[in-house]
């Protein structure tokens, strides 16, 4: 899984919101939810010496701002709301609603956290069936810095329909057992980056202090002393990197050959269980084809039908009896997660034996098809019930298989997500 956007992590835990001297930090929000039975600490900014005063559920804390920061403590509360958080300072109010009272847990890590609910087993049912009004989550928008920072930005959400398709899918199954089995609220702060070594979670006094990983920060610091120049080569890089890359895409010498044709001898292609051994390209970075045929009933004939294979890592071209009916590229936001689904056009519709040829282009890390067997199905448009299912025996065979000593490799940046990074609390 991929989507890099390149540097250091941003802090876990920020601040700040709201305009006027009363600033709260970015994690208090409306529709939040705030620890049980512990201490609350609610904080932000103010004018320097500003008295700020924060009332919940009958309680009342007080803080003077000391270089314009402050911080209060509510006293322990149960699971329950929803509550109203009310701060105010000599000038500013500043009241956040629909707020709840349970457990507040960090779900982080790299894709497998990431990972979409909408690209889960079953996700069309789990998707409408996410209605839990006491499940919120705030999910960390990714950004970057060289240096610690204290603000992020993110909003808590309530979970439903609506909201759930873009959760990270672990943790909303954690959350939703959680809830169903603690009858309280349940709060998931979400932050995850896809690819992220161990390294990047921690923070630079200790890397700097063990011999064997100081040097890790050598690209950081390389990047700290002239950013501008850093970027622009890097840009130039990346370019160069990604036009090879959409060159392997675009021209594709294989289509001319006919490997996507249903008379195309199979003698040089690998059988393989889709999606148990649905790629090699956990192995290598290149271009992989799998093809399988398929028993369309005569009934089916003269019908639109569709075509789903779950999300494939990183680009594809989906053939339907030799002629393209879709393809994802890098264009697409989150192309690596976004389930494939692609219509079939009547016209091109036979009975008995139809031909489907996926070319799939994987360009850094693990890649090819990412979905559990029930996935792959094809179907009449209008009678998805009728699905028939198409993991399984596959053939695969190789197109191209990259070789960084003859290629050109993928830049390393010195300000990417894969450099070590410092996470910061209040």
């Amino acid at each position: 899984m991929k989507s890099f956007r390149y540097t250091v992590l941003a802090c876990l835990v920020p601040v700040l919101v709201f305009g006027g001297s009363v600033k709260l930090a970015s994690v208090f929000t409306d529709n939040m939810v705030l620890q049980q039975k512990k201490k609350i600490p609610i904080w932000g900014k103010a004018e320097e010496g500003e008295k700020i005063t924060v009332e919940i559920n009958g309680q009342k804390a007080t803080a003077i701002a000391k270089n314009q920061k402050w911080m209060v403590y509510l006293k322990p509360m149960n699971a329950g709301g929803p509550y109203t958080l009310r701060v105010y300072g000599a000038k500013d109010t500043v009241e956040l609603h629909n707020v709840l009272i349970g457990e507040v847990w960090i779900a982080s890590g790299q894709s497998n956290m990431e990972w979409p609910l909408s690209g889960a087993m079953n996700a069309d049912q789990e998707i409408a069936s996410a209605n839990y009004p006491h499940i919120r989550f705030f999910t960390v928008a990714r950004a970057t810095s060289p240096y610690p920072i204290d603000s992020v930005q993110g909003q808590w959400v309530v979970c439903n329909p609506e909201n759930a398709p873009s959760f990270s899918a672990v943790a909303y199954f954690f959350a939703r057992e959680l809830h169903l089995s603690e009858k309280c609220p349940i709060g998931i702060i979400h932050t995850s980056w896809g690819g992220t070594p161990a390294e990047s979670w921690v923070d630079e006094a200790s890397l700097q202090s063990n011999p064997k990983l100081a040097y890790l920060l050598e690209p950081l610091q390389v990047f700290r002393k002239d950013p501008d120049r850093s970027r622009q080569e890097m840009a130039k890089k990346m370019q160069e990197w990604q036009a090879f890359w959409d060159n392997i895409f675009l021209n594709n010498p294989t289509k001319e050959q006919g490997w996507a044709l249903p008379e195309h001898a199979l003698s040089e292609w690998t059988p393989v269980q889709v999606p148990q051994d649905g790629s090699i390209l956990g192995k290598i970075d290149g271009v992989v084809w799998y093809r399988r045929d398929v028993e369309i009933p005569g009934s089916w004939v003269g019908k639109d039908l569709v075509v789903k294979l779950g999300p494939i890592d990183d680009y594809d071209q989906t053939y339907f009896n030799g002629v393209e009916i879709g393809h994802i590229f890098r264009d697409t936001p989150n192309w690596w997660t976004t389930p494939r689904t692609y219509p079939i056009p009547k016209e091109l519709v036979k009975p008995g034996r139809n031909t489907i040829a996926v070319r799939i282009v994987d360009n850094w890390l693990g890649g090819g098809f990412t979905s559990d067997s029930t996935a792959f199905k094809i179907f009449p448009k209008d009678t998805p019930e009728e699905a028939l299912l198409l993991s399984g025996k596959w053939y695969s065979r190789t197109e191209f298989v990259f070789d960084p000593t003859i290629h050109p490799p993928r830049p390393e940046q010195s300000d990417e997500s894969n450099t070590p990074c410092v996470l910061t609390m209040p």
